[in-house]
C-alpha cells in the first residue's frame, strides 16, 4: 500500500465511488485499532494514528519486501485511517465553521425608528439619550434603556379645531424592539420586524393607534375616551387594560391575548368596509381570527408575552411557527428540507443568548437539524 494507493481510496470516498466494504471499513477502523480497549476519538488518537500510518507506507515502500495477510490487513486499516481522520477533520472543520456561524448570529436589541409628521427619520439606536426635540407643546425623548417617552410640557396641549394632528410612527426591524410611553400615560412594547403609528395628542372622543406586526399594550384608563387599536381585519376597543395582539403577515390568524380588564374585539371585512362582529375577552383569554371565523381560546399568557419578558417559552409549538420568531429575532433567513410535518417542540431559552443556543434548545430532540451559513437556515429532520 502506497500514499498513491491511500489517496486513491480517499478520492473515491469523496466522489462517492467506495464500496460499501469500503466504507463499512472506514467506519469502523477504531474497533479494529483498539480490539481491547475502547479508545475515546480524540484529536490526539487521530493525529497519531495518521502519523503511524504513513510511517508504515514510508518504511516498507523503501524495501521491495512483499507483504504477509497480517501485515497487509495491518496496512489496509491505517489507509482508512488516514482516510477517517481526513474525513474527521473535515466534520470538525464544517461543524466548527456553522458553530462560528451561529454564535455569529447575535441577538437582537433596542433598534427603531421614529418618523415625525412632517416626514423626517430618527434612528433611535444612533441617537443620543435624553431629549431628542419639542413637537407641539410634546417633548420626545429617549431612556438609555430603550424606551421612547412622549411628556405633554402644557395641560392645556391639543389639537385645535381645524387643525391636523400630529402622526408619529415607530418601526422596529428584524432584529430590533423598543418601549413607547405614550402621551396619555399608555405604555406600548413592541416585537421585532412592528410598526406603530399613533397621534402625539390624542384628538377627540378616543386614542387610536395602528398596529403591524406585535405589541404589548398597558393602556391609562381614561372614562369616555376608548382606546382602540387598529389590525389587518380587526379592531380593539378598550378604556384601560393589559393585552397582546400579534398581528404578522405571515401568520395564519391574528391573535389577541387578554391578561387584566377587558377588551372588545371586532371582526372588519375590508372588501365591505363595515365591522360584522365582536367578541368580549376575559383575562386568560386569547381570540384567534382567521379569514372563516373568530374563536375563543384559554392560554397561558406568560408564553404569549414571553418575547416582552427577555425570552422564548414554546409549549408544543409547531416547528415552523419557532422558526418564524426566531428568524425575526435574529434576523435570518430560513430554507426547509424534507418531511417536518408534526414536529412540535417545547423548552426556553433568554432572547439575550446567541442563535447557537437557541438551536440548541432544538437540537436536543434529536428531531430536527440546522445547517447555518451565513445568515441562511437550513432546517432538516
Amino acid at each position: 500500500m502506497t500514499k498513491r494507493n491511500a489517496q486513491e481510496l480517499l478520492e473515491r470516498y469523496r466522489a462517492g465511488n467506495c464500496s460499501e466494504e469500503e466504507k463499512t471499513v472506514l467506519r469502523n477502523w477504531f474497533h479494529h485499532m483498539n480490539e481491547d480497549e475502547a479508545t475515546e476519538l480524540t484529536d490526539e488518537v487521530l493525529l497519531s494514528g495518521q502519523e503511524k500510518m504513513w510511517d508504515f507506507i514510508s518504511e516498507k515502500t523503501k524495501q521491495p519486501v512483499r507483504l504477509w495477510p497480517r501485515i497487509a490487513v495491518a496496512a489496509m486499516i491505517l489507509t482508512t485511517l488516514s482516510v477517517a481522520v481526513y474525513f474527521y477533520n473535515e466534520y470538525r472543520s464544517t461543524q466548527s465553521e456553522q458553530t462560528f456561524a451561529a454564535n455569529q448570529i447575535l441577538p437582537g436589541g433596542n433598534k427603531a425608528v421614529l418618523t415625525l409628521g412632517d416626514g423626517r427619520k430618527i434612528t433611535l439606536d444612533d441617537a443620543a439619550n435624553g431629549e431628542l426635540l419639542l413637537q407641539s407643546g410634546i417633548k420626545i425623548s429617549k431612556t438609555a434603556d430603550g424606551q421612547l417617552v412622549y411628556t405633554i410640557l402644557k395641560e392645556e396641549t391639543e389639537v385645535s379645531p381645524g387643525q391636523s394632528a400630529s402622526f408619529n410612527t415607530i418601526e422596529t426591524p428584524r432584529g430590533g424592539q423598543y418601549q413607547v410611553n405614550l402621551s396619555d400615560g399608555t405604555t406600548v412594547w413592541l416585537n421585532s420586524a412592528s410598526s406603530l403609528k399613533y397621534q402625539t395628542v390624542f384628538s377627540g372622543n378616543e386614542r387610536k393607534v395602528e398596529l403591524r406586526g406585535e405589541g404589548y399594550f398597558e393602556v391609562a384608563h381614561q372614562s369616555g375616551k376608548p382606546f382602540i387599536v387598529k389590525t389587518n381585519h380587526q379592531q380593539i376597543a378598550v378604556l384601560g387594560t393589559h393585552f397582546n395582539v400579534n398581528a404578522y403577515e405571515d401568520e395564519q390568524a391574528v391573535k389577541t391575548t387578554l391578561l387584566e380588564g377587558s377588551v372588545r374585539v371586532e371582526r372588519s371585512v375590508v372588501s365591505a368596509g363595515k365591522k360584522t362582529g365582536f367578541i368580549y375577552l376575559k383575562p386568560g383569554q386569547q381570540s384567534v381570527l382567521t379569514e372563516r371565523a373568530i374563536d375563543i381560546q384559554e392560554v397561558d399568557t406568560k408564553s404569549v408575552i414571553d418575547w416582552k419578558d427577555g425570552r422564548f417559552i414554546f409549549k408544543e409549538e409547531d416547528i415552523k411557527s419557532v422558526m418564524r420568531k426566531l428568524a425575526r429575532w435574529y434576523d435570518f433567513e430560513v430554507v426547509y428540507q424534507g418531511n417536518l410535518e408534526g414536529l412540535h417542540f417545547g423548552g426556553k431559552v433568554s432572547r439575550s443568548k446567541s442563535l447557537k443556543d437557541a438551536l440548541k434548545v432544538l437540537t436536543l430532540t434529536g428531531d430536527v437539524h440546522f445547517k447555518v451559513e451565513g445568515r441562511r437556515i437550513t432546517v432538516m429532520p
